[in-house]
């Protein structure tokens, strides 16, 4: 497979691509190191709505870490599917969270997190027609616990 760079805590530390899900934009990777920070759980259940959720990202031309962003939303009605312009092209997306958190470009791959610090989704992409920082929608809990079993 090849081979990508993480920086985790200043340092960098290699990875190893082990599976790509070109569908999800989703990949696997295996750290060479360990990364010094514990892995994030897997809610039991996705959010209700209502939920307050936190979203972790790192916007375009950030360092890394140190440029980590943190946006608070509440879950809102999962779309089923979404229509959206992504680099002029319109792409049909199916079963979103959407967080109704504020995120930008760059923000794709962090995660979606209910009030324990759990895991409830992925943040794939943000909705422009909602500003400049559009809502973060996020690949759900199901999707990524079916990704799992598909790298398997």
């Amino acid at each position: 497979g090849s081979r990508i760079e993480l920086r985790s805590r200043g340092r960098t530390v290699g990875a190893e691509v082990l599976a790509i899900h070109p569908d999800l934009d989703l990949a696997l990777l295996r750290a060479e190191l360990p990364l010094g920070a514990p892995p994030l759980e897997f809610a039991e259940l996705p959010p209700a709505v209502g939920d307050p959720l936190w979203v972790v990202g790192y916007p375009l031309g950030s360092r890394g870490e140190e440029d980590a962003r943190v946006a608070l939303g509440r879950a809102q009605l999962s779309t089923h599917e979404v229509v959206l312009e992504v680099r002029g092209e319109a792409r049909l997306y199916r079963e979103l969270l959407d967080t109704g958190a504020p995120i930008a470009e760059g923000w794709s791959g962090g995660p979606a997190l209910d009030g324990a610090g759990r895991v409830v989704g992925m943040l794939a992409l943000a909705d422009g027609r909602r500003g400049k920082n559009g809502a973060g929608f996020a690949l759900r809990l199901e999707v990524l616990r079916e990704a799992l079993a598909d790298f398997e």
